[in-house]
C-alpha cells in the first residue's frame, strides 16, 4: 500500500500494476513515461504511452472493474498517486450528465482493450508519441497536483495533530465587557508555518474533509471550554453572563441529515 502522504518515484523497468489488479489508485505523473501494456501470447501488445502532465489508472476506480492492462515505468518515474476515496468523492459531487458521458466514455474503451485481446493483435512499439499538453491542459493539470497534494497534507494534518484554534473575543458594544468567543482555526504547517483558512478551506470543501476538521474543532473546544469557563467565573466583572463560543460551519456539514442532531448534543 502507498503511504499516503508520498509521492511514488519508480526505476526504470518497474512494473507498477498488473492486469487483473484491483484499482485503488490513479496516478498524475510529474516526470518521466509509464507505458500501459498487455501481455497475450508470450508477447506484449503496448496500448498507450503517457507522459508527464497526464493520468493514468483511472479506469479501475471510475468503473469499479479491475485493471485492465498493466502498466510500467519506461523511465526513472516521479508519480502522485491519487486515491479512489479522493476521486468518488468529487465524481459523486459532479453533474450527472457528466457522470454518464464519463461512463460511455469508460465502457467503449474497455470493449477497445476486448477486442484487443481477443484479436489477439501482435506487439507494437511504433506508436507516437503523444502531443505535449495543451496550455489550458497544463494548467488543469498543475491545478491538479495542487489540489491532490494539499488534501493528502490536510489529512496528515487531522492524523498528526497540526490544526490549532484562536480563540478571538467577542464584546458587547454598549458596555465593552467579554461576552465570548469566536473560534478560529489556523493550520501549523511543518513547512510553511501558519496557514491562514484561505490557504486550505476551499480543498477541505471540496474534498469533503471538511466534515472531519469541524469535528475536529468541535472536539478541541469541548476540550479547552472548561478553562476558558472556569476563567471567565475567576473574573466576573470582565465578563458579561455564560461565556459561548462561535464556529463556523460549512454547507457539507449543514447538508448532512445527522447534523441537527450532532449540533444539539454539541
Amino acid at each position: 500500500m502507498h503511504d499516503p502522504y508520498a509521492h511514488i518515484t519508480l526505476s526504470a523497468g518497474t512494473i507498477l500494476f498488473e492486469e487483473g489488479d484491483a484499482g485503488d489508485y490513479a496516478y498524475l505523473i510529474t516526470r518521466g513515461r509509464i507505458e500501459i501494456f498487455l501481455r497475450r501470447d508470450g508477447g506484449e501488445v503496448r496500448l498507450a504511452l503517457r507522459s508527464p502532465g497526464e493520468i493514468f489508472g483511472e479506469m479501475a476506480i471510475l468503473d469499479f472493474d479491475p485493471r485492465s492492462a498493466s502498466a510500467r515505468a519506461l523511465e526513472d518515474c516521479e508519480l502522485v498517486p491519487v486515491s479512489e476515496a479522493q476521486i468518488r468523492q468529487r465524481l459523486s459531487e459532479s453533474d450527472p450528465v457528466l457522470r454518464l458521458c464519463l461512463g460511455v466514455v469508460m465502457a467503449r474503451y474497455r470493449e477497445t482493450v476486448t477486442l484487443l485481446r481477443e484479436h489477439g493483435i501482435a506487439a507494437r512499439h511504433d506508436l507516437p508519441q503523444p502531443a505535449a499538453p495543451s496550455p489550458a491542459a497544463r494548467a488543469d493539470f498543475d491545478a491538479a497536483i495542487t489540489a491532490v497534494v494539499l488534501e493528502r497534507e490536510l489529512r496528515r494534518a487531522l492524523d498528526r495533530q497540526e490544526f490549532e484554534l484562536f480563540f478571538q473575543p467577542i464584546v458587547r458594544l454598549g458596555t465593552g465587557i467579554l461576552a465570548g468567543f469566536e473560534a478560529l482555526i489556523r493550520w501549523r504547517h511543518p513547512e510553511r508555518g501558519l496557514v491562514l483558512p484561505g490557504g486550505f478551506i476551499a480543498v477541505a470543501e471540496e474534498s469533503g474533509l471538511i466534515v472531519d476538521i469541524t469535528a475536529w474543532v468541535v472536539s478541541e473546544i469541548g476540550r479547552v471550554l472548561p478553562e476558558i469557563m472556569r476563567v471567565g467565573l475567576g473574573n466576573a466583572v470582565a465578563v458579561e453572563g455564560p461565556l459561548f463560543v462561535s464556529i463556523n460551519v460549512s454547507g457539507h456539514d449543514l447538508a448532512r441529515a445527522t447534523f441537527p442532531a450532532w449540533s444539539a448534543r454539541c
